[in-house]
């Protein structure tokens, strides 16, 4: 049962970073300005809280279910996983930041993208600190 907190990080991650690219994929192949950015942005924000209801129903219902069982869990290797589907999450992320950077020409746009990428890392830890957390409470 402790394996949902993975399945909803997972399934976060893996979402997010569609989401991630899909934004990073546009600013490279479409000529964009700040004001679009900042639309993107804000597109960010509402689809990874729309994409985030999945994976926050699954750690909600993973942690009633496993309060009442008296078995403890072992949360070693869940939290292992975790950490390494955020890691390589951040690192797909970075790399498309890294493209996007690159495919840049105009320097006042490097800011903007800058901060949707400081933006996305902690947003992208959310469901994954979340259920480390959970894990921890559960394994008592």
């Amino acid at each position: 049962m402790e394996y949902i907190f993975v399945l909803a990080s997972v399934i976060f991650v893996l979402g997010f970073i569609f989401i991630f690219q899909g934004l990073m994929n546009k600013i490279i192949h479409e000529e964009v300005t700040k004001d679009v950015i900042q639309k993107m942005q804000t597109k960010l924000f509402i689809r990874v809280a729309l994409f985030e209801v999945i994976p926050i129903f699954m750690v909600i219902g993973a942690f009633i279910f496993m309060e009442g069982q008296e078995q403890r869990v072992d949360p070693t290797i869940p939290i292992v996983i975790i950490l390494s589907v955020f890691l390589l999450g951040a690192f797909r992320i970075f790399m498309s930041f890294r493209d996007v950077k690159a495919s840049v020409k105009v320097n006042e746009l490097i800011n903007p993208i800058q901060t949707l990428f400081f933006i996305s890392i902690p947003l992208l830890g959310a469901i994954p600190i979340i259920s480390i957390i959970m894990l921890i409470i559960v394994s008592g």
